[in-house]
């Protein structure tokens, strides 16, 4: 008998703290007869557990009678159970660890493969380069398939980043913590066990005999998010900033339930990479609910890698009730008297939000073995299966050219030219051979200024799928659920 035959005999039914995952993975609306699920596979104790879960979660659903005529044909869910392990390099025989893991996972069944992060690590920031490199790899691999990443964050994770936001003067958004939805550069983000202590956790490894690796970084004083776990461990404090973040998101939520209907038709965010917001709307809100309204464009920008703090936040807003222009959170923030019509601002005219123009985001290369990209933190790129092509910024010279040729289409959008300098443009020797497109040139092309549309990727216009993100907010975990019914 083999190890996979001897872990495998070991794993016929599952423990209390397993069915108790089941339940709160099912809370989330996942389902394998519906919707491909990637998990984040580290091989340590958390991470581990949580495959173990997810392996009895999908075989549940797998012996369950098919709810609709479609799935008679059906011997098991049509997607398989995907994971990844990422080897960032870091340490020397991180190689040979990740491929043990992939062997232990495919034990479970588990279709596992290993992604390598390309670049070499930095002297100092090392956790937070390691976190998002693994977030750009699974998200890259998660998007053609539209899946949904799944992580393994607990409780304690938890309340380690309420205290580290805390300390950092996060306000409502932030303190709130990691969020059990949300969505991570264009792709949906699952964390189903952030209610469940760690050592209930575990408890779904007893008896399994599953081995799993202890990652040395998590022990080093260096790091922030060590030094924060070990000072918890002694004032006990965990208890009380989960509560903060539980008070905290459900303020959240009802605030930005607020606000949306009350800027209803006042503000907007566009495909293109830019946003607005009515000054006269803007200037009769509260003090709380604009600098939510603030907060929230900045993330929509996806300029800012943490949330801005509070005092910057304050400073931002009274510029903005002066009508001063000011830059802040990576963004350009310009009041614009031009335009006075319904949809792009009231008789005060509005504020326009960009991508700070003259800061271009760095050309990516896509070598027909990556189908997909976040680029510039905001768009998700998808190509045809071995497509070669390099994403690049419009910049102020390519805008100029196109303008030339669009006068009245540039008319149409009415933003400022600087707006359109972060947008990507694919260049690639293909695309001429794409249909629909609107070319720069024999090898340039921007769908995004031919069609006004946010993701086409189910849509016959032969191209590849672009979308931008931020282009609406999800106020409140409800909106991504019902998005994962079928």
């Amino acid at each position: 008998m083999n190890d996979s035959t001897n872990l495998n005999s070991r794993l016929l039914a599952p423990n209390k703290a397993i069915q108790r995952c089941i339940a709160l993975i099912d809370e989330l609306g996942l389902d394998p007869w519906t919707h491909p699920v990637l998990l984040a596979i580290s091989g340590g104790a958390d991470s581990m557990a949580m495959a173990l879960a997810f392996h009895h979660w999908w075989n549940a659903h797998a012996e369950k009678p098919h709810e609709n005529s479609t799935r008679q044909s059906l011997l098991k869910p049509p997607f398989p159970l995907r994971a990844m392990v990422v080897d960032h390099g870091i340490r020397p025989n991180s190689a040979s660890e990740a491929r043990g893991v992939c062997s232990r996972l495919h034990a479970l069944g588990l279709d596992a493969s290993i992604a390598t992060v390309g670049s070499s690590p930095p002297k100092g920031g090392v956790q937070a380069w390691a976190r998002a490199q693994r977030y750009q790899l699974l998200a890259d691999a998660a998007a053609p398939h539209d899946a949904v990443i799944v992580t393994a964050h607990h409780a304690g994770d938890q309340a380690e980043t309420v205290q580290m936001r805390l300390s950092r003067g996060s306000g409502l958004t932030g303190l709130a913590g990691m969020q059990r939805l949300t969505h991570h550069g264009g792709v949906r983000l699952a964390r189903p066990f952030l209610d469940l202590d760690q050592a209930d956790l575990h408890a779904c490894l007893n008896a399994s005999g599953i081995a799993v690796v202890d990652d040395p970084s998590n022990h080093d004083d260096r790091f922030e998010r060590v030094r924060v776990r070990k000072q918890q461990a002694v004032s006990g404090l965990a208890p009380d900033l989960l509560r903060l973040a539980r008070a905290s998101d459900g303020l959240n939520s009802r605030l930005h339930t607020a606000l949306e209907a009350a800027m209803s038709g006042q503000m907007g965010l566009s495909p293109y990479g830019w946003g607005w917001i009515d000054h006269t709307a803007f200037t009769r809100l509260p003090e709380t609910a604009r600098h939510a309204l603030l907060d929230r464009m900045i993330r929509s920008m996806a300029t800012a890698p943490h949330p801005v703090e509070r005092a910057s936040i304050m400073r931002l807003d009274r510029s903005l009730l002066e009508q001063k222009d000011v830059t802040l959170g990576g963004c350009e923030w310009r009041h614009d008297h031009k335009s006075h019509d319904e949809k792009s601002g009231g008789a005060g005219g509005r504020i326009l939000c960009l991508a700070e123009a003259e800061r271009l985001p760095h050309p990516v290369a896509m070598d027909g073995l990556r189908p997909s990209c976040l680029f510039d933190g905001r768009w998700r790129i998808i190509l045809p299966p071995g497509m070669k092509a390099v994403i690049e910024p419009m910049g102020a010279a390519r805008f100029a050219a196109w303008r030339r040729k669009n006068p009245a289409r540039f008319r149409e959008i009415a933003a400022p030219a600087r707006a359109f300098w972060r947008i990507p443009v694919i260049v690639s020797p293909e695309a001429g051979r794409i249909n629909g497109v609107e070319a720069l040139d024999g090898s340039h092309f921007a769908p995004h200024l031919k069609f006004n549309i946010v993701d086409f990727r189910d849509r016959d216009y032969g191209l590849p799928g672009m979308a931008f993100i931020g282009c609406r907010l999800i106020s409140s975990s409800n909106s991504f659920k019902e998005r994962l019914r079928p």
